[in-house]
Order: structure tokens, then sequence, then C-alpha cells
């Protein structure tokens, strides 16, 4: 079984290679490989591991902006899903009122 920390690995990775990710309107993952640099192995990888993909691919879509209360319930089960740390900020529109904290999701060292 993959562990979160490896797939985070092998996502940013993939990433930083200019491979993309996306989910289609059903939720189903979409890899976009521009330059067809991606081995059938690598490919054979990524659909074992789709299921995690397709969380971080999520995750990724909900950081780094504002958050309704629903979607900031699934940011946080998916970051935990995904072993994920993040720092998190709540703003009370009416009051003004700011909360920091952080959710350390990190997986232990192995």
């Amino acid at each position: 079984m993959t562990r979160p920390k490896h797939i985070r690995y092998f996502y940013n990775h993939l990433k930083a290679v200019g491979i993309r990710f996306e989910l289609d309107g059903a939720g189903a993952l979409v890899v976009r490989d521009p330059d067809k640099r991606l081995s059938p192995l690598t490919k054979e990888e990524i659909i074992k591991r789709r299921g995690l993909l397709v969380k971080l691919v999520e995750l990724d879509g909900l950081l780094n902006r504002p958050l309704l209360a629903d979607e900031s319930a699934r940011c946080r089960q998916l970051a935990q899903e995904c072993g994920v740390s993040m720092d998190w900020e709540r703003i009370d529109l009416n009051t003004h009122e700011v909360q920091r904290g952080r959710l350390n999701h990190m997986e232990e060292s192995a």
C-alpha cells in the first residue's frame, strides 16, 4: 500500500516535470502529458495510485483561497487522508475576528 508521504513525493515530482493533473466532471483523474515523457511503467503507477492522486488534486483545488464551511470540512478531511499539514485562518466577516491554526497530519518518518 502506498503511504501518503510517498504519494505526495510522486505527485509533486510529476508536477515538477510538467505533468498536469485535473479532475473531469465525474471526478475521474485526467493526466495531461504535453511532452509525452511518461513511460509505460509510470503510467501504470499513476493508475495504481489514482485514488490518492484524485484526493491530492481535489485538495490542491481547495488550497490558497477562501473556503465555505462545507469546503473547509472537505479540505480538512482530504488533508488528513493525504497526510498533508496546512496552516489555516478563519475570519469572521461580522466581527473581523481572525483565528489561525495548523492542522498537522504529517506522517511520522519511518
